[in-house]
This record gives C-alpha cells, sequence and structure tokens, in this order.
C-alpha cells in the first residue's frame, strides 16, 4: 500500500475532514507541520505530493494515538499481504553493515531469489544438525556465562507462537533469525538485566493470545539478502502480532549491532558489566518501533514495493 492510499484510509476510518487533519497534525508536532493545510494533505493523498520519511512517521504517530495500535487501519491483514507489501530494498537502510560475525556474505549473486524459502525451524527436517552447527557460532560469541544448552534452543524452536525461522535454498541452509515470545514480565526481567538469557525456560515464552515482549535472540545468514529476507519476515510477523506484542528488544555484547538497532529505533537502556563483558539492552515499544525512519522506508517506500517477496511457506 502506498503511503497517499494508508494516510486517506486512516483520515475516513477515524471520521476527519482534510481541515481537521491538518490541525490535529499541527497540534501533534507543530515543527514538523507548520504551514501544511487541507491542500497540502490532498496532494499528499492524491500522490502530487510527498511527504519526507520523518513526516511520514509523525503522520503514523498520530494515528496510533487515536488506533491504540502500531499500524492503525492494518488490523487483521494476512501475512502474506504484509510481506508482499514490505520493501526489501528499504530493509538495506536498517541493515546497513551488520556485524561480520553473523553475516558471512558470499555474495551468491547467481542463486535466484524465487528459489530461496524461509520456513519455520520445526519444519526443517535437518533440524538437530542445523542448531548444533547454530550452538558452535553462539558458543563462540558469547561468553560462558550467558551461554545456552542445544536443549534450550531446541525446546524454544518448538514453540509455534515464537519466531524460530531458517532460509533455505532448496535443502541448502542459508541463514537463520531466532526471536523469542516472552511472557511480559520474563522479557522486563531479562532487558532489566534481573535474569540471564540461559535461565528462561519454555514456560518464559507466551502464547498467541497474550501480552509479549520480543527478544531477538540470534541471527546468522551466508548472504545479505538471506540477512533482508529474514528481518522481512520478521517485520511480517511484529504486524501480524501487534495487539499483544508490546515491545521488541535486544540483549547483546556485540558492539556493531547498535547500528542495526538504532536504525530499528531501538534504544539502548540498559549497560552492565558482567564478568568483563560489556553488555547493551536495547529495546522500545512496537509503537516506536514502527513509527520511524527505517520503517517508513520499508512500509511506504517512494516506490511501492513489487509482488516479489517469497512465499510464506509453513505459515
Amino acid at each position: 500500500m502506498e503511503f497517499a492510499q494508508y494516510m486517506k484510509k486512516c483520515r475516513e476510518n477515524f471520521g476527519l475532514t482534510q481541515e481537521e487533519l491538518a490541525r490535529e497534525l499541527y497540534l501533534h508536532s507543530e515543527e514538523e507541520f507548520g504551514g501544511v493545510d487541507a491542500s497540502v494533505l490532498s496532494k499528499w493523498e492524491r500522490g502530487i505530493l510527498h511527504p519526507g520519511y520523518r513526516r511520514k512517521a509523525q503522520i503514523l504517530s498520530y494515528f496510533q494515538t487515536l488506533g491504540k495500535l502500531p499500524l492503525p487501519c492494518w488490523r487483521g491483514k494476512d501475512p502474506e499481504y504484509i510481506e508482499r507489501s514490505i520493501c526489501r530494498k528499504g530493509m538495506d537502510y536498517i541493515l546497513a553493515r551488520p556485524p561480520r560475525e553473523l553475516v558471512v556474505d558470499l555474495s551468491m549473486d547467481l542463486l535466484k531469489v524465487d528459489d530461496f524459502r524461509i520456513i519455520p525451524l520445526r519444519h526443517f527436517d535437518r533440524k538437530e544438525e542445523l542448531l548444533e552447527m547454530h550452538l558452535n557460532l553462539h558458543t563462540h560469541i558469547n561468553p560462558p556465562f550467558s551461554r545456552l544448552s542445544l536443549e534450550q534452543f531446541e525446546a524454544w524452536s518448538l514453540h509455534p507462537d515464537s519466531f524460530f525461522y531458517v532460509a533455505l535454498y532448496k535443502r541448502t541452509f542459508l541463514g537463520l533469525l531466532f526471536a523469542q515470545r516472552l511472557k511480559w514480565e520474563s522479557y522486563r526481567q531479562l532487558m532489566e538485566f534481573q535474569r540471564q538469557k540461559n535461565e528462561l525456560t519454555s514456560e518464559d515464552l507466551a502464547d498467541a493470545g497474550e501480552e509479549a515482549g520480543i527478544n531477538l535472540l540470534a541471527h546468522f545468514s551466508f548472504d545479505s539478502r538471506v540477512t533482508s529476507m529474514l528481518m522481512v519476515r520478521f517485520y511480517a510477523y511484529l504486524i501480524a502480532h501487534q495487539e499483544t506484542i508490546r515491545e521488541v528488544g535486544i540483549y547483546t555484547p556485540l558492539e556493531d549491532l547498535h547500528r542495526v538497532a538504532e536504525r530499528m529505533n531501538l534504544q539502548p537502556r540498559r549497560i552492565q558489566q558482567i564478568d568483563g563483558h560489556r553488555y547493551k539492552a536495547y529495546r522500545n515499544t512496537l509503537d516506536q518501533v514502527m513509527a520511524c525512519e527505517g520503517a517508513m522506508r520499508l512500509l511506504f517506500p517512494k516506490k511501492p514495493a513489487s509482488a516479489s517477496a517469497p512465499s510464506p511457506d509453513g505459515q
């Protein structure tokens, strides 16, 4: 959906005229909307003029206050529709220079994206082999006090409402992205360093209808395009579950991840030294994750996204 269509749909859903919306936006952010009147809004809605990404984010922020959702007017959208609507090119902005420990870019340009598949890990017939490989990477990156066991990864991957996905080229593994859907209190304790990751159990995982915080747990890929595709699927997951996801966070010793966190609009909230290792907890509400420049580039690019996203196998 183009931003012009989205803005008009929200305005009409909330029963506002263009004159009323212009006034409300000015009150919401005088800095961004000083001088914006009904004639300007009319041109935005018709696609004659286009607001910049900061203005788009502020317009979405205003509609969030009315709709009480991170993406009002997208409630109940099918995950496939959401994924097709996300601009993979916009993901390049968020994923600028990801850590080399997590993305080993082999530049597999000869592989056709249409042959890539993204499926839940629990549906992968070589799951145990993949988890063992990932555990070696996890052990290399994390200090002993925060390392997870193979049994923990396996148990969490079976939970139907967490995000444990792998990318494949035919049957060859290309990448993974794991994110736990945690019960709110468990998530809060983790992000405030009251608990370690390896202290979490399956009892801390939230079901689909429970209020939750999403902990970005692990990522690895052999190609930057794979990283982008996994993150597109992750954003589609966040949007499809927007009514129950309260926050998104990441708890990591990797300094290089701050660029990705910043462009996702995750904010550093706590820093703690543990056994000589400096850990940062980045987090933000899902409202704020969606109402930022990075998300606007994904959801409402200057040129609409094509419908070439890979099919969502296994959903």
